[in-house]
C-alpha cells in the first residue's frame, strides 16, 4: 500500500485483558497504575496505557482506549472499561462478568 508499512493495533479482547489486569493489580496493591504489559499470543509484549483509574477499598476500575492501528475498525478509539472488586461472600473464587458490548 503506497510502499508504507501499516501500523499495528490491538484487538478489543487485548484491550479488555489489559484493563482487567490493571484493575486487578490496582485492587491487589491498593495503588493506581497507569500502564500494564501483556504477552500477546505471538509472544511479543505489548504495553497498554490505563486511563480513568479509580481505587476504593473493595473496588478498582480503569479503561483502555482501543488503538486499531491502520485497520479500518469501527471500534478504534473505543473505551474498554474494567472493574475489579472483592466480594466477601466468594473470597476464594474469581468471577469474571462481561458488560454490554458491540454486536
Amino acid at each position: 500500500m503506497n510502499g508504507k508499512n501499516l501500523r499495528y493495533g490491538y484487538t478489543t479482547g487485548s484491550c479488555a485483558a489489559a484493563a482487567v489486569k490493571g484493575a486487578a493489580q490496582m485492587l491487589r496493591d491498593q495503588v493506581l497504575v497507569d500502564e500494564v504489559e501483556l504477552t500477546l499470543p505471538c509472544g511479543e509484549t505489548a504495553r497498554f496505557r490505563l486511563l480513568g483509574g479509580v481505587l476504593h477499598d473493595n473496588t478498582a476500575s480503569c479503561y483502555v482506549v482501543k488503538d486499531a492501528g491502520d485497520d479500518p475498525d469501527v471500534t478504534n478509539g473505543a473505551e474498554v472499561h474494567a472493574t475489579a472488586r472483592v466480594d466477601f461472600f466468594t473470597r476464594h473464587s474469581i468471577v469474571i462478568e462481561g458488560g454490554a458490548g458491540i454486536g
